[in-house]
């Protein structure tokens, strides 16, 4: 983790991702894809049983 008193630009985190700019969006596609693999899937059934709790 970054422990860090001043702001990072955009440019600051991508130099230190050390990939081109234009691989962002496949970075940030890809992390995106793993995040979600880690969360639990949620039916329509247990959104309603979490609402009428």
């Amino acid at each position: 983790m970054l422990a860090c008193d001043e702001d990072l630009s955009t440019r600051d985190l991508v130099s230190m991702l050390n990939v081109p700019l234009e691989a962002i969006p496949a970075v940030v596609q890809e992390a995106g894809r793993l995040l979600a693999s880690r969360l639990p899937v949620r039916t329509a059934e247990d959104l309603t049983a979490a609402r009428e709790t």
